[in-house]
């Protein structure tokens, strides 16, 4: 499916973050343990389309400054980069998820200014 998607949103002169949420979520869930490995015949497909992705989400950055759409963009490059774990919380975290985390690691309140 990710092979398509990339195909067919490569092929239009703006990105729309929905590709890059919808990849990232198929592929956190495609790493749970009950679901099957990738066929070998679409292992190579995949691939590609994971890099051509990264490199999509690479070139959205320079546009970017909502944190959310960052999010996003950076769980893409995480996944496409094999850093699964990231790629991972950043697909399933919201803005309370990071505050809540950069409060009780950081003490974000107490030693950053915004």
């Amino acid at each position: 499916m990710i092979p398509h998607l990339v195909r067919i949103v490569g092929s239009f002169d703006a990105m729309d973050l929905n590709l890059f949420g919808l990849a990232n979520l198929i592929e956190a869930q495609r790493r749970a343990k009950l679901n099957p490995d990738l066929p070998t015949w679409q292992v190579s497909s995949y691939q590609n389309a994971w890099t051509m992705l990264r490199q999509f989400a690479v070139k959205e950055l320079d546009q970017e400054t909502e944190p959310w759409k960052l999010r996003v963009l950076f769980s893409t490059i995480s996944l496409a980069s094999q850093d699964f774990r990231m790629g991972a919380l950043l697909t399933h975290w919201e803005s309370s998820d990071v505050e809540e985390l950069a409060e009780n690691y950081l003490g974000w309140s107490k030693i950053y200014v915004e």
